[in-house]
């Protein structure tokens, strides 16, 4: 995104705080959530994808060179386990 996208993406998300409340449950999640993300710039902190994914993890195959590096206690995810890990890491920022 660039910044004139967020620049009027943020003053339009920004303006609803004061009538939130009188929106449908589901739609002040989804602006909360959304706020959320454009200011952790779309991704998931490296605590929430601690939560997530556990204290040590890599995307990567499991391999004996990856076990060598970061221990027989590491995790191994493919991209897509870890884009659906960022995904619930997000998701939870802003309770159902």
């Amino acid at each position: 995104m660039n910044d004139l996208e967020r620049e009027y993406t943020l003053a339009a998300l920004d303006s609803l705080q004061e009538r939130l409340f009188l929106l449908p449950a589901e739609i002040q999640r989804r602006i909360k959530l959304a706020q959320s993300v454009l200011a952790s710039h779309g991704c998931a902190t490296a605590e929430e994808m601690r939560t997530e994914l556990g204290p040590n993890w890599v995307i990567a195959r499991r391999g004996r060179r990856i076990v060598d590096k970061y221990g027989e206690d590491v995790r191994c995810v493919s991209p897509a386990q870890y884009y659906a890990a960022e995904r619930r890491a997000i998701e939870r920022r802003v309770p159902a």
